[in-house]
């Protein structure tokens, strides 16, 4: 009987990502009823199956329109596959090996009605490209030469949007999945393989299923961290986000668990009749959920595969498909009831041919291969903060007392600058600053490298005795070694209770208000005390301030 229809339609798209054989499908009766022990089918081949070849046995159902497998057991032999049915309809026969070589010998064995070389393990991308130079905080990047046979190719460079942030794109090149980690914060991410706008539909579209469908299904939904076959991952780290991940690779890739290889082939069996890539792995995560404990559980590749096998058995139950056609008629899929049976069909022969797939060079060598060919380590340079350099400040006329003229704080050096305070001296309208080490003042690390790289110093009082008008006089400073840092500041508002200071910061304008926590309103400090204040802006944190006048 020849492979018409959508026979042919439903093998050939198993055959799209694995190498497949399909033989001609035969029509099977029977003239009494069949007993509960079932009856063995067998299919015979001219030549043995290669040894990494599996094969399983499958009908056709009519109602759902789609294959659906059964266990099957290849004769010791090689030369034949059986399986105990318990009903006879139209059965066929699918062929799968991983390697090119073994599927060659398969096209040999029988008189195969579909025959293709599929594309599992011969996923092969393009090395990333990055924009350059990278942030000059950055000294070097550690990751494997770019090379076609590696199993993710990197690229480091800067953000085009923000010449601060270093960016790590990797892209995988390999048939299968990997998750990705990091130990540090990121500032942005994206990733080729899924769709971040449909993520909220996704999680909604779960939330009507059972809890274990659902749960195995948020697994793998969009923002999760898992790069799949021949996608591509890109993150943004900012400088004190890559200054935390200290000498730990910045980006590590682990390939998926024997689970999540199995959603990886199955969404890539799926994912063309979806709404979006994203949807692939969501619906293969739902359909193999029953069996997602003994998978994961499995100590070895051998009880693994087993445990696969065995969840193709529970894939012949109307409650899965019931599942993902619920899943997909709430993801606005047009006749999801249509193509529910077909999607879970397609996983039963996936299953069912796993084993030379799974157990492949590829996999198997990945899994227990050397990690530094999947991870990137960034080296930012050594922060230098020894000496601060102290930015020329203009005070309006009318800041230190009503008839006080326009003064200038001039630039000033100080060392040791863990511990003092601001001391605002001079005459004929000429004022510099310099720092008490034997009193405490406020610091501030703004970007998280361990390094204060901000003083904040609030100067009271002081000038011929008299009190200011503006109390509270904000001098902001920044290190030597990071010129521009702070290049500018104003003062736009002060009162006994509040002062705003506006700040250019790495070409960014702030706002900061800091607001003195006490109830005193006193307008100055009188003697030696101290009073905490707050910020409630960022970019700038916290801080506490003692002065003695």
């Amino acid at each position: 009987m020849p492979l018409t229809g959508t026979a042919k339609s439903e093998a050939a798209a198993v055959g799209t990502r694995l190498p497949l054989a399909v033989g001609q499908p035969s029509d099977i009766t029977s003239d009494g009823p069949i007993g509960p022990a079932g009856v063995t089918i067998t299919r015979r081949y001219i030549t043995a199956l290669p040894a990494d070849a599996a094969a399983t046995l499958a009908y056709f159902d009519e109602a759902a329109q789609t294959w659906i497998a059964v266990p099957s057991t290849v004769a010791r032999d090689r030369r034949s596959v059986s399986a105990t049915v318990h009903h006879l309809s139209r059965w066929n026969d699918f062929v799968s090996a991983a390697s090119a070589t073994a599927a060659a010998t398969i096209e040999g064995a029988a008189d195969w009605t579909y025959f293709h070389f599929g594309q599992v393990f011969d996923v092969r991308a393009d090395t990333p490209t990055c924009a350059t130079p990278r942030p000059g905080w950055v000294k070097d990047a550690t990751f494997i030469a770019p090379d076609r046979n590696n199993p993710i190719l990197f690229c480091v460079g800067k953000d085009p949007k923000d010449a601060g942030t270093v960016v790590v794109k990797a892209r995988v090149n390999r048939g299968f999945g990997f998750d990705w980690t990091t130990p540090s914060q990121t500032t942005w991410t994206w990733n080729s393989g899924v769709d971040q706008s449909a993520r909220q539909d996704i999680l909604n579209a779960l939330s009507g299923l059972d809890e274990v469908f659902a749960t195995s299904g948020r697994a793998f939904a969009s923002g999760t961290r898992f790069v799949n076959a021949g996608e591509e991952i890109d993150v943004g780290f900012s400088e004190s986000q890559a200054r935390a991940a200290g000498t730990d690779p910045i980006l590590q890739f682990t390939p998926q668990d024997a689970f999540g290889f199995l959603v990886g082939l199955v969404g890539n069996l799926t994912g063309a009749d979806l709404m979006s890539k994203a949807d692939g792995p969501v619906v293969a995560a739902v359909t193999l959920a029953q069996c997602a404990v003994d998978v994961r559980s499995a100590t070895t590749g051998a009880r693994a595969l087993k445990a696969a096998i065995s969840c193709e058995a529970l894939l012949d139950d109307h409650v899965v498909v019931k599942q993902v056609a619920s899943y997909l008629l709430k993801r606005g899929i047009v006749k999801p009831g249509d193509l529910a049976p077909k999607l879970v069909g397609r996983a039963t022969i996936a299953l069912a041919l796993a084993g030379p797939v799974f157990n492949s060079l590829n996999y198997s060598f990945e899994r227990t291969g050397s990690k530094y060919a999947r991870n990137v380590t960034l080296v930012p340079t050594t922060p230098v903060a020894s000496t601060w350099n102290y930015q020329q400040l203009r005070l309006p006329a009318g800041v230190c007392q009503p008839d006080a003229p326009a003064v200038t704080l001039r630039n000033g050096v100080a060392k040791n600058h863990s511990a003092g305070s601001i001391d605002v001296f001079g005459g004929d309208g000429t004022f510099y600053v310099s720092l008490d080490e034997s009193a405490a003042r406020s610091v501030a690390d703004t970007d998280g490298d361990g390094v204060t790289d901000l003083a904040i110093g609030l100067s009271c009082g002081g000038y011929g005795g008299g009190n200011m008008r503006f109390p509270h006089t904000v001098v902001l400073t920044g290190p030597a070694n990071r010129p521009g840092l702070l290049v500018d500041t104003q003062i736009i508002d002060a009162t006994p209770r509040r002062s705003k200071a506006l700040t250019l910061t790495r070409g960014h304008l702030h706002s900061v208000d800091m607001v003195r926590t006490p109830s005193n309103p006193d307008c100055c400090f009188s003697g030696a005390g101290t009073r905490d204040w707050e910020w409630t802006t960022k970019p700038f944190r916290i801080v506490s301030f003692s002065s003695t006048p």
